[in-house]
C-alpha cells in the first residue's frame, strides 16, 4: 500500500510543475505601436505668433494672471482601495468521512479491524490571495481532529422480580449494556498545495497524538406496574446511566501524504490518503468481548502492538 501512496505523491508532483509551467507562459505583446521616428525625419517648426502692444486703457487692465476661460478642476482623486495581493482566502476548513486500515503489526495484531469516522481539519493559509493572478504555491498550517471506531459489543437482558413492601405492584428492569473502543487523534498538520484551478494536488504531514479507549455503558431502565385487581399510583419508567472506562492509552503519531482538490470556487471536493507511524498501545480486543445477559457482568481480554495505519478521506473543502 505504501509504494501506492509513493507512487500517488510522485504524480501529484508531476501534475504540479506541469500546471505551474503552464502558469508561467507569458501573454504575447502583439498590437504593441512603435513610437520611434524614421531616419531622416525632421518635425516642422510652428512660427512665433505676432506679438502685439498691450493696451494702455487703465479699464481694461487685467490683474489674475490666469487664463479668461480656464476651467476649475473638480475632479476627485478616486478613493477606490487598493487591494493587497495577499486578502483573502486565508483560513481552510474541511469536514470528511475516514476509514482506518490497520498496517504492519497492527494488522497482524487486531486482525485487521477495520474503523470508521470522521476527520475535522482547519488550517490557515499564509500565502492566500483573492486576486485574479493567484499564488503558484499554497502553504497551509493548523490542526485535524479525528475520531474512529473500531468497534464493540451490545447485550439487553431483562427481569421481573417482587417488592414485598409494594405487593400492589409488578417491577421489571432492563439493562443494556455496550463496550466500545475509540480513538480519538489530534494532530498538527501542514499542507503545500500546488497552483490553483479546477484540479489541485497537495501534499500534507502530520505530528500529534491517539488515544485508544474502551469505554462501558450501562443503560438502566425500571418500569412499575399495577397488579390485576389493584388499585393505586402509576409511575412513569426510571432510567439511570452508567459509564466506566474500561481501558485507556495514548500514543504519538506521524505519518504523510497527499491528494487532490476538485473544483473551481471555493467549496472543493477533496481525496485524501495518509499513512500514519504510531508507538505501541494497549488496547481491548474487540472479538473477546463477552457481556453476561442475567448480571451484565462485562469481561474481555487486550492487545498490544504498534498502531500503524493507512487512513483515507472523502470531503469537503471550504476556505474563506
Amino acid at each position: 500500500m505504501r509504494k501506492q501512496i509513493y507512487s500517488f505523491t510522485l504524480i501529484c508532483t508531476l501534475l504540479a510543475f506541469a500546471n505551474f509551467a503552464y502558469a508561467q507562459n507569458p501573454k504575447t505583446n502583439a498590437g504593441k505601436l512603435n513610437n520611434k521616428a524614421p531616419q531622416g525625419y525632421q518635425a516642422p517648426t510652428i512660427p512665433n505668433p505676432p506679438t502685439q502692444s498691450p493696451v494702455q486703457n487703465d479699464s481694461l487692465k487685467i490683474t489674475n494672471n490666469a487664463p479668461l476661460n480656464q476651467e476649475k478642476d473638480t475632479s476627485q482623486p478616486s478613493s477606490t482601495p487598493i487591494k493587497n495581493n495577499t486578502d483573502g482566502n486565508h483560513i481552510l476548513f474541511n469536514l470528511g468521512l475516514i476509514m482506518g486500515i490497520p498496517q504492519n503489526q497492527f494488522r497482524e495484531v487486531s486482525n485487521n479491524d477495520l474503523s470508521i469516522g470522521v476527520g475535522l481539519s482547519v488550517m490557515y493559509n499564509f500565502m492566500g490571495t483573492d486576486q485574479k493572478e493567484k499564488s503558484p504555491v499554497n502553504i497551509y498550517l493548523g490542526g485535524t481532529f479525528e475520531y474512529l471506531y473500531f468497534g464493540g459489543e451490545s447485550n439487553t437482558g431483562s427481569y421481573d422480580y417482587t417488592d414485598y413492601y409494594y405487593p400492589a405492584y409488578n417491577f421489571n428492569n432492563s439493562v443494556t449494556t455496550n463496550v466500545n473502543v475509540n480513538v480519538y487523534s489530534l494532530l498538527l498538520v501542514s499542507r503545500i498545495a500546488f497552483l490553483n484551478g479546477p484540479v489541485i494536488p497537495f501534499i500534507e504531514a502530520a505530528i500529534g497524538g491517539r488515544s485508544f479507549d474502551g469505554n462501558e455503558k450501562i443503560t438502566a431502565i425500571q418500569t412499575q406496574t399495577l397488579k390485576p385487581g389493584w388499585s393505586g399510583q402509576t409511575y412513569a419508567p426510571k432510567q439511570q446511566d452508567f459509564n466506566k472506562n474500561l481501558e485507556s492509552d495514548i500514543t504519538g503519531s506521524y505519518g504523510y501524504g497527499g491528494g487532490l482538490l476538485f473544483g473551481r470556487s471555493n467549496i472543493h471536493l477533496e481525496l485524501k490518503v495518509m499513512y500514519y507511524r504510531g508507538t505501541t498501545a494497549t488496547y481491548i480486543d474487540n472479538e473477546s468481548i463477552k457481556i453476561d445477559p442475567i448480571t451484565s457482568k462485562v469481561t474481555y481480554n487486550t492487545k498490544t502492538s504498534t498502531t500503524d495505519m493507512i487512513i483515507p478521506q472523502i470531503g469537503i473543502s471550504a476556505t474563506f
